[in-house]
């Protein structure tokens, strides 16, 4: 029972036994009042504590360019049509604008990985912190980037790359609340799957495509608030932060049955 009913019911039953027998002046207000300073009632009454939440880590909150430091993980498998293989995504996620970027691959492989990486920090700049779980694959991958960053580190390259390396984080085995802020975006990503696609099987071209309109829209989402009034600003996005502004999709063109069978037609008579 909610606190303000139980509160309501308890009194409105006090004061009807009272007035039973007695009216009193200004009975409702004295009722509540004796119910305030009740030690039995306050045990129902009382509201519970709240729970203080810890302050974010300071590379969740300073300023800084998309990406700088990220998390990632691993979701899948995917099937493909006309295909025995599976695919993997690899999601990658900032911590500070909550920008997305999502590759496909078809394994989860540290070579596959490391491609996927590869073409992540060339579309979307280094990185100078990386979170993860502590899957086989990340592990393996830090060894080989240690060694990476051990060639990079040549005075001759040094002019052209003015990062020291890239500093990898685990979070706690078999706790997965720790990576929250890159697994809520794969929740997200399976409410659009079940949405756009369902049960039905895709080629590899269409699923990666999918993919991508998925993160254009997540990176699309709103992060401030939406205000009413028209002259206000609008809202900010993490696609903002990637390429200063909104992205525009193409509209998308409803076809009726009748025209595709249309279509199918004209096509069998070209065959025959």
């Amino acid at each position: 029972m909610p606190i303000t009913i139980y509160f309501m019911l308890v009194l409105r039953l006090t004061l009807a036994q009272v007035r039973e027998k007695f009216w009193i002046v200004k009975g409702r207000q004295c009722v509540k009042s004796i119910l305030s300073r009740c030690f039995l009632c306050k045990k129902y009454i009382v509201r519970p504590g709240n729970q203080e939440i810890a302050p974010l880590p300071p590379d969740r909150v300073l300023e800084s360019p998309p990406f700088p430091t990220s998390g990632l993980d691993f979701a899948g498998p995917f099937f493909i049509k006309d295909s025995d293989k599976k695919h993997y995504l690899l999601l990658f996620t900032c911590a500070t604008t909550r920008a997305l970027h999502l590759e496909l691959l078809p394994s989860m492989s540290t070579e596959q990985f490391l491609l996927a990486f590869c073409r992540f920090i060339s579309r979307r700049g280094l990185c100078s912190t990386i979170n993860s779980d502590n899957a086989k694959t990340f592990k393996r991958a830090e060894l080989e980037l240690k060694f990476f960053w051990k060639c990079m580190l040549h005075p001759s390259v040094q002019d052209l790359f003015s990062t020291s390396g890239i500093t990898w984080k685990y979070i706690v085995e078999k706790g997965a609340w720790w990576g929250g802020f890159w697994e809520r975006h794969f929740r997200t990503i399976k409410t659009c799957l079940r949405k756009i696609i369902g049960r039905s099987s895709l080629s590899l071209n269409e699923l990666e495509t999918v993919f991508i309109e998925i993160e254009a829209m997540i990176n699309s989402r709103p992060i401030t608030y939406i205000y009413d009034d028209p002259s206000e600003p609008s809202p900010l996005t993490p696609v903002h932060f990637l390429i200063g502004k909104r992205l525009l999709s193409l509209p998308v063109t409803r076809v009726s049955r009748e025209d595709l069978l249309y279509l199918k037609d004209i096509d069998i008579s070209k065959i025959y």
